[in-house]
């Protein structure tokens, strides 16, 4: 029989609002996992958890721009030497610098198109190459050597400070030089000027990350990925798999015959309202399994990780507590 695994980062909290009955409807789903096995997790991140789902959870998110890279440009051959060079936005305050990643700033394609092309005239004599990805808030840069910066992703570190990163940096050497440089040519260019003049951020930085060899997948064409993610739909093409459906084919799939031994992996990443969660994915699942079509359900929420299985639906004497106390005492 088929399992299903749910990596839904977002319903950390409003788990916490079911568990102390501010969200009435999630009543039932607390009383599921509540009788449900748990493994307290410390959270990798976002690419690290979606990786996750196809392989052993990496411990850095070096080799994501090769993997991100083969997806990207498909007709090229290679994904080795390639270094992420997203644009985000970098708040400088009295104390602090904070980043905003590329979703928040609703880059056009003729913009990131202009921004890249001045990055290019500043770097040719370096013989760094940067290119737009498929989506204008991918972008990369080549060659990355193998002193490029470990540091995190721009999707882990929206809304924090980068102070935490900058010691990486600094020992990277040359890409901290040629990160200043960067900030220099997109301080300079009439597109963040007229972003600007719209009242929208300007793109006022790259953020390296991600170089390094690519991770190794195993072959697993039986996995059936759901949702709406660049790195989730690299990674089914990097085990063989068909490329991700919607979220919302998650019930249908359910409803089904599925293939013995068949994998399903859901990773709903952005915001998550609890009432859309129940309805379209986890009354589908629960059916699955009390049906026999599924084995388990494993769902994923920051720091925490149930496990569902009709042998657990029976530990009726378990309370709902239990899941406010998990909450309560574990790290996001």
């Amino acid at each position: 029989m088929a399992e299903l695994t749910l990596l839904v980062p977002a319903l950390r909290e409003r788990l916490r609002d079911a568990a102390r009955a501010v969200q009435p409807e999630g009543t039932a789903l607390v009383r599921e996992l509540a009788r449900a096995d748990v493994r307290i997790t410390a959270w990798p991140g976002i690419e690290r958890a979606i990786i996750g789902l196809f392989a052993p959870t990496p411990d850095t998110v070096a080799g994501v721009a090769g993997l991100s890279a083969a997806h990207d440009f498909a007709s090229e051959t290679g994904s080795a030497g390639w270094l992420r060079a997203d644009p985000v936005y970098l708040h400088a305050d009295a104390t602090r610098i904070v980043m905003r990643d590329a979703s928040t700033l609703h880059l056009e394609p003729s913009e990131a198109a202009a921004l890249v092309g001045e990055l290019n005239a500043a770097f040719a004599h370096e013989g760094v190459t940067f290119r737009c990805g498929q989506a204008p808030t991918r972008w990369y840069v080549q060659p990355a050597a193998a002193d490029a910066p470990a540091i995190e992703s721009p999707r882990d570190m929206h809304g924090h400070t980068i102070e935490r990163q900058l010691g990486a940096l600094r020992e990277s050497g040359i890409w901290q030089r040629r990160l200043t440089v960067a900030q220099l040519v997109l301080h300079q260019s009439a597109v963040n000027r007229a972003r600007v003049a719209r009242g929208v951020p300007p793109v006022n930085s790259v953020w390296w990350w991600g170089g390094g060899p690519p991770a190794r997948f195993t072959a697993r064409p039986h996995v059936h990925a759901f949702g709406v993610d660049h790195l989730l739909e690299s990674c089914c093409r990097a085990v063989g798999a068909q490329s991700p459906h919607s979220i919302a084919a998650v019930a249908s799939s359910l409803s089904g015959e599925l293939d013995t031994g068949a994998q399903l992996v859901l990773a709903d990443i952005g915001p998550c309202e609890l009432a859309d969660f129940i309805h379209v994915i986890w009354r589908p699942a629960l059916a699955a399994l009390v049906e026999r079509r599924l084995t388990r359900i494993v769902l994923r929420v920051r720091g925490v990780e149930w496990c569902v299985t009709r042998a657990t639906r029976r530990r009726w004497w378990r309370r709902p507590a239990r899941v406010m106390s998990v909450l309560e005492t574990t790290p996001a």
